[in-house]
């Protein structure tokens, strides 16, 4: 398997060499044809021009005028012809055409230049290439060299296509193959990176690393069993350090939201009350007594729900949205049950009331007067009498209910939290801490 991975490897970056040389010998034999073509036309509007002219290239060079054919920028075509013609006084005569498909991007034209005498020749080639500028060598028979051109091109055409036919078959091959060898280099990047912590000598292979003492035991006898394989020997061995160790926390699909909670206000020490575990029921209920709503929270259950049946089959997806949902599942499914119990309290379904047990208040009209009177008789059975969602004080009383509600579960869990600061202070000798920091927090709260 390790050997067929190699050798894809290195005949994909080999397709990928010869494609991109294929592609850029197309790219110039295409430019190329292009300026002889061109120059060509140039050539046959001069010889319409001056009847006196032979038919053949190889007449006109024999004269004393030498044509020469130069692929330009058009941008630089004007800005060329002027300093060619001032070094060479006035003894020069330019034409161009323009090329019709452009350049990586910018528009070109071939620009012919029929000079008189090797002098001048000279300084316009000199001043040709020091602008970088293409000159094109113009054969003596056109029409053949075009015709070896077109056959080039048919050549590499076959070639390409013939390459990207081998390509896809041997892709088509081993297709069935690219999860045992994505497999492989997933393993083979986690070996190399935990390779690169070890300190290498010449005989051997160290590193230092944290274990938690209930794996100590797990961790000997792997070493044991794979001391039995390989001729090399692996040995653990204790050794004493005055470093803090990290702290390490066992956790479960389901704790593990909780403890993230904590994580990002702070990570708690060894002998220390972890708050993660109050966190599994008051997290959701603090955030039931906000939403509070029985039928959004019915919806929000069932989408939990169908996170928690369906986990193995989301947890192959690769998506940030749906994995940070994914990751907070039994959160979600525990919120929404809380505000389920909560939208009963309040008696809001969609806020909406409904009438579950009747009401306890009881209405009796006032003779001669449009109103009634409401006689109460006892406390309502559970939650909120649905009579208050129809009264004309429905939102003021609700609303401050709630809110009521709220800060007394919400200042409760604050001063629950002080709590356990003080005690993880009291247990750690911290009395300077309590001072300066406890003692202030909760006079600050409770003034």
């Amino acid at each position: 398997r390790k050997d067929t991975f190699c050798r894809l490897v290195v005949l994909e970056n080999i397709i990928n060499v010869y494609h991109e040389k294929i592609k850029r010998t197309l790219s110039n034999t295409n430019i190329e044809n292009q300026m002889t073509i061109v120059a060509t036309e140039i050539i046959n509007r001069q010889y319409e021009r001056n009847d006196h002219f032979s038919t053949e290239i190889s007449d006109m060079l024999d004269t004393s005028l030498v044509t020469i054919f130069v692929l330009i920028p058009r941008k630089l075509t004007i800005y060329m012809q002027k300093l060619i013609f001032r070094i060479c006084y006035s003894n020069v005569i330019f034409d161009s055409c323009a090329i019709e498909n452009d350049i990586d991007g910018q528009q070109f034209d071939v620009m012919s230049i029929s000079i008189n005498g090797q002098l001048p020749l000279l300084r316009v080639q000199k001043l040709l290439q020091s602008h970088q500028l293409i000159i094109v060598d113009l054969p003596n028979n056109i029409k053949t060299e075009i015709l070896n051109t077109e056959q080039k091109l048919r050549n590499y055409e076959v070639t390409l296509n013939y390459s990207q036919l081998r390509v896809q078959n041997l892709l088509f091959t081993t297709s069935g193959l690219i999860d045992q060898i994505a497999r492989f280099v997933g393993e083979e990047i986690s070996i190399v990176n935990c390779l690169n912590k070890f300190r290498q000598s010449e005989y051997k292979c160290e590193c230092e690393c944290w274990i938690p003492t209930s794996t100590t035991q797990l961790i000997k006898q792997t070493i044991n069993n794979i001391n039995a394989n390989i001729q090399s020997q692996c040995v653990l061995t204790e050794i004493e350090t005055e470093k803090r160790p990290p702290t390490f926390y066992s956790t479960n699909k389901f704790t593990q939201v909780f403890h993230s909670i904590v994580t990002n206000y702070g990570q708690p020490s060894y002998q220390e009350i972890n708050p993660a575990y109050f966190y599994l029921y008051q997290f959701a209920f603090t955030y039931s007594v906000m939403f509070g709503d029985a039928g959004h929270g019915i919806i929000n259950a069932l989408v939990g729900f169908m996170l928690i049946v369906f986990e193995k089959k989301i947890e192959k997806l690769n998506n940030d949205m749906i994995e940070l949902i994914y990751f907070g599942r039994y959160l979600v499914f525990q919120m929404s049950i809380y505000s389920i119990i909560t939208g009963f309290m309040y008696n809001d379904f969609f806020s909406l009331g409904f009438n579950l047990f009747g009401s306890n208040y009881k209405f009796k009209a006032v003779p001669n007067q449009n109103r009634a009177i409401a006689e109460f008789n006892g406390v309502y059975n559970f939650g909120v009498d649905p009579y208050w969602h129809w009264c004309n004080q429905s939102m003021p009383f609700l609303n401050s209910y709630k809110m009521k509600m709220s800060v007394i579960i919400g200042v409760t869990q604050m001063l629950f939290g002080l709590m356990i600061k003080l005690i993880n202070l009291l247990k750690q000798k911290k009395k300077h801490v309590i001072f300066t920091s406890w003692i202030p927090e909760f006079l600050f709260m409770f003034s």
